[in-house]
């Protein structure tokens, strides 16, 4: 025992002694965790926090009174938040760059904060069996798990998001591809919108028709029975939703869904797209000097587009989020991931010339280099190595252009959408109210954009700025037109369609310009960055830990030991994820020996205890990753030091591994690249590397070898059948994701002996549609396998 107190002391110590110094802020309900360089953030979500508390205990009825924690971490490369009822409830809060299909000209922070609360107000709800599992923790309201499918839990928090007029059910960008399944005759049941769809185009279901239907719900029965409703399944734990929308609508939730699928409208005379290439998954799309270059985001590959054919000039390294910009055969590539934002200069080979770290957009302007980045709420425009401009807060910036030798760029704030030219002043044109650009391009100084108005497919438009004109076509067509440019008289652009999208091209005067309005123009002020004055009090991670959860199983899980049985474990967290306890006794399966463990982790070192009648180990691990061109090239670095008794024996594993890999996009397993990794266990090393190759057929190729007892490995997968279902079966509560068929060859080389096996694995990809359970992806296998004779097993595992 005295070990293991020793490497806990050690483990806080050390680690708290080097942590970032967060400060925090109390209210009413909250607990705002912060640092110095987020609490620009901080102070927004102070001054709004309990209004939004306010505003959603008017809309269920309900006042849960919680009081929860809000920690705004730097570190994730993305802007967005979310509620972890794990261990216990808090919201993560993200304040790097801005999405723009989240902001909508609205105050992001008020309305990402309201988004999750509402998620917070349902798992909070004080009806039975939250006041019994209070003994559990502050987590476990078993209806908030047991009835919210994902499109009502995901939808009730985007329909609250936009009670306001803003939020994604007033973007009619957003809400383009409602249309366009309609268009499509897809048959989506509420299932579809309740499962796990984990391919293009990832994370609209559950988001857009859930919070579709409840718009649809209310417009029809009215906001009071809708929130009764919600209200209803939150706390009764026998109130299941199919039941329980009967009872407060008088109608079937399925015959409902189709009633709000079929009051979708269509629009009329829909011409087909002219499609130049449809093999890729094209995401942004730029013109230089006549010439058009789209960009593949899955595959990350630069591809030309000329009047035959579509042809690839270079892949980059990384797969994500990219804009695209060009000029004179170099190319600006922007990539954000929740790891990495940054913006890279490249030649056309595909070879990168320098890096622009913390800018997710960039442009060529005249000899110069435009950049955007994003810091504590603020945006600010950079002109590398001259200007560097504030462009305020809570406002988004984006698709960076050229008009006149000027730099542009669409702006929004919460006035709306203007047009913005940079000259001895900043310049913006503002957009009429009742459309919504989505993207906008120029060549040769004719601007062009796509737009959407409610309840339309996205459509084209151009800009005459010397003239403060806007002209929108009313031509409707299949697949929308996102991310125009215009050359010549032909205009390429981005077809989305449901489950795929293209390259497309059509003639400028098959596009009627009809509507036309005047551009209202005004004189942007820019202003420096507000002092910001909160009550700093130190955070303390330690102290934070207030609440966890017992659960009804014992067991452990370190980088040497893993054990399961039957008895309780209790596990915590300070609201920062960082730091983490837990606890946990009971009975071995096998021997049913009595054992303890305790854990404690702090950001990336690791202390382990584990006890039985027979023997006990102590184990401290420091694991750091280091990311360098994306998500998928890193190296590791790991490090185990750990004694056991009786044997009264201390060893040190050290692990190190460097990842370098591309994904192709033609299927999910379709990579190129490899691991390669060493790992020395009391200084005996063992070599590997896995090769990833690609095709039709992807294959994975892993060879390592022992030094210290000379025998060599090699096992080879290959991905015979990859076949993406994406559908629920309904009725069943069940969504099938993905059917993987793979087969294997190992072969285990010692001196002059080869022995050999044959592995055959069908896997079934799929997620149970019961409330919050949908999260959960369960994978069912059958495994047969061939050694000196066959074998065969099922396998049923899930993971959150």
């Amino acid at each position: 025992m005295k070990r293991l107190l020793a490497l806990i002391v050690v483990l806080l110590i050390s680690t708290l002694l080097f942590s970032k110094g967060e400060l925090i802020h109390e209210t009413q309900h909250f607990r705002i965790i912060y640092s110095e360089n987020t609490k620009s953030i901080a102070n927004n979500i102070i001054e709004i926090a309990e209004e939004e508390y306010d505003r959603l205990k008017v809309f269920f009825g309900e006042d849960p009174n919680f009081n929860i924690p809000i920690y705004v971490d730097e570190e994730i490369k993305q802007f967005n938040a979310y509620l972890s009822t794990y261990p216990s409830n808090h919201i993560l809060y993200y304040s790097a760059w801005v999405f723009p299909s989240i902001f909508n000209g609205s105050d992001t922070v008020r309305y990402i904060l309201r988004h999750e609360l509402t998620h917070t107000f349902c798992n909070t709800m004080k009806g039975l069996s939250a006041k019994i599992t209070t003994l559990f923790g502050d987590s476990y309201n078993f209806p908030f798990y047991l009835h919210f499918l994902d499109f009502i839990t995901e939808g009730i928090a985007v329909y609250t998001e936009s009670m306001d007029g803003k939020g994604r059910l007033n973007d009619p960008v957003y809400k383009a591809p409602l249309i366009q399944a309609k268009l499509e005759n897809k048959k989506i049941n509420y299932l579809d919108a309740a499962g796990s769809r984990d391919s293009y185009p990832v994370g609209t279901l559950s988001y857009l028709f859930g919070g579709a239907f409840l718009e649809w719900v209310s417009d029809k029965y009215g906001e009071e029975k809708l929130s009764a409703f919600i209200v209803d399944i939150s706390k009764n734990l026998i109130s299941f939703p199919q039941n329980a929308y009967s009872k407060h609508f008088s109608s079937r939730l399925y015959d409902d869904w189709k009633a709000f699928l079929a009051d979708i409208d269509v629009p009329q005379d829909i011409l087909e797209p002219r499609i130049k290439d449809s093999s890729k998954y094209y995401s942004d799309m730029v013109a230089s000097n006549n010439e058009v270059f789209a960009i593949d985001s899955y595959s990350s590959e630069i591809i030309k587009i000329d009047s035959n054919k579509a042809k690839t000039l270079f892949s980059y390294p990384y797969d994500s989020y990219s804009k695209i910009d060009t000029k004179d055969d170099k190319f600006l590539i922007s990539y954000t991931s929740s790891e990495l934002c940054y913006t890279a200069l490249y030649n056309n080979k595909g070879k990168e010339l320098k890096r622009f770290n913390g800018y997710y957009e960039g442009h060529f302007i005249n000899d110069d280099i435009a950049l955007i980045k994003y810091d504590d709420g603020y945006t600010y425009l950079d002109i590398v190595g001259k200007d560097t401009i504030n462009l305020g807060y809570s406002v988004l910036v984006n698709n960076l252009f050229s008009y006149n030798d000027k730099l542009g760029f669409l702006f929004e704030d919460q006035e709306g959408q203007a047009i913005a030219i940079v000259d001895d002043a900043i310049k913006l044109y503002r957009v009429p109210k009742q459309i919504k650009i989505d993207t906008i391009n120029s060549n040769n100084d004719i601007l062009s954009f796509s737009y959407a108005k409610e309840g339309e497919l996205v459509k084209y438009g151009e800009i005459d700025i010397n003239n403060k004109k806007l002209y929108l076509s009313d031509t409707n067509i299949n697949g929308g037109i996102y991310n125009p440019v215009r050359v010549n008289d032909e205009i390429f652009y981005i077809s989305k369609f449901f489950s795929a999208s293209a390259v497309s091209y059509i003639s400028i005067e098959d596009i009627s310009l009809k509507e036309e309005y005047e551009l209202i123009e005004e004189t942007y002020l820019t202003a420096d960055k507000k002092e910001v004055l909160i009550d700093k009090k130190s955070y303390n991670p330690i102290l934070s830990i207030q609440k966890g959860q017992i659960l009804p199983f014992a067991g452990t899980s370190s980088e040497i030991l893993n054990y399961s049985g039957y008895g309780i474990t209790w596990i915590s967290s300070d609201p920062t994820e960082k730091l983490n306890f837990a606890i946990s006794s009971g009975f071995e399966q096998n021997s049913k020996r009595l054992f303890l463990t305790l854990n404690a982790s702090y950001n990336n070192v690791k202390a382990s205890f584990f006890i039985n009648e027979k023997r006990s180990l102590s184990e401290l691990t420091y694991t750091k990753e280091f990311f360098f061109k994306s998500s998928l090239n890193k190296l590791k670095l790991q490090d185990t030091l750990s004694f056991a008794t009786p044997s009264n024996k201390l060893s040190n594993s050290f692990y190190i591994s460097y990842k370098d890999l591309h994904f192709k996009g033609r299927s999910r397993y379709d990579y190129s690249g490899y691991n390669i990794y060493l790992n020395l266990y009391n200084l005996s090393p063992i070599v590997g590397t896995i090769v990833y190759i690609p095709g039709i057929f992807p294959t994975e190729v892993n060879l390592s070898y022992s030094v210290k007892s000379k025998y060599v490995s090699l096992t080879t997968t290959t991905h015979l059948l990859t076949f993406e279902v994406q559908k629920s079966l309904y009725p069943l509560p069940l969504y099938i994701t993905v059917i993987d068929l793979k087969g294997g060859v190992s072969s285990y080389i010692y001196k002059s002996n080869i022995i050999n096996s044959y592995s055959l694995n069908l896997s079934l990809t799929l997620a149970p549609t019961i409330g919050r359970i949908t999260k959960a992806y369960s994978k069912l296998e059958f495994i047969a396998t061939y050694g000196t004779k066959w074998n065969f097993s099922f396998n049923f595992s899930y993971y959150y």
